[in-house]
């Protein structure tokens, strides 16, 4: 009799653990189905997040979409970035592993003008994932904001170094880095 109330609990408990999975994946594959319609697919992932608070991937998708609509600068654009901040640093919380929260949350107070804010915040990112080639590219990105052009040059040669397999492309780092040896080469003392 105590084996099956153990076992009728242990099911009971799974079961409303698989329905709230569920309608998590019910409310994502609504956010992914209204893709391009900004309200509406926020809106869906905000209530997948209401449904599993603990998931930081959601997180991270709320905090780039606002991120993103902060980035087209309409007037509202540092509001966007502050609530993008919010949903990342959730996702800090939730997962202290995952280095693009930090990354995002850097980018979010660059594009505000708190670039000085903004350097624990790619340092941390720096920290969690040094081989990362995008990550690295953007670390580069960061310096150019600091108008730290030489270290920039150096992120972005590292980050191509570390974009090793050649069908990926990595047009971040080149771009910038041609921006940047132009910016140099400017600045250099004429012989």
């Amino acid at each position: 009799l105590l084996v099956s109330a153990v076992c009728l609990a242990g099911l009971g408990y799974l079961g409303q653990q698989e329905l709230r999975r569920a309608q998590e994946h019910r409310w994502q594959q609504r956010a992914a189905a209204d893709r391009g319609n900004f309200s509406a697919e926020l809106a869906a992932l905000k209530k997948a997040h209401e449904i599993e608070p603990k998931n930081f991937e959601t997180t991270y998708k709320i905090g780039e979409m606002l991120r993103g609509q902060s980035w087209l600068a309409n007037y509202d654009f540092k509001e966007r970035a502050e609530e993008a901040m919010s949903w990342f640093k959730r996702g800090m919380e939730l997962n202290r592993y995952d280095a693009y929260n930090h990354m995002r949350t850097g980018m979010c107070l660059d594009w505000i003008g708190r670039t000085e804010e903004a350097d624990p915040y790619f340092q941390r990112a720096g920290e969690l994932d040094p081989n990362g080639f995008y990550l690295v590219a953007h670390l580069g990105w960061h310096q150019i904001n600091r108008g730290n052009w030489e270290r920039a040059k150096t992120y972005f040669e590292r980050s191509l170094d570390l974009t090793t397999v050649p069908y990926v492309p990595n047009p971040l780092a080149g771009s910038y880095l041609e921006i940047v040896k132009q910016r140099l080469a400017e600045a250099a003392p004429a012989k």
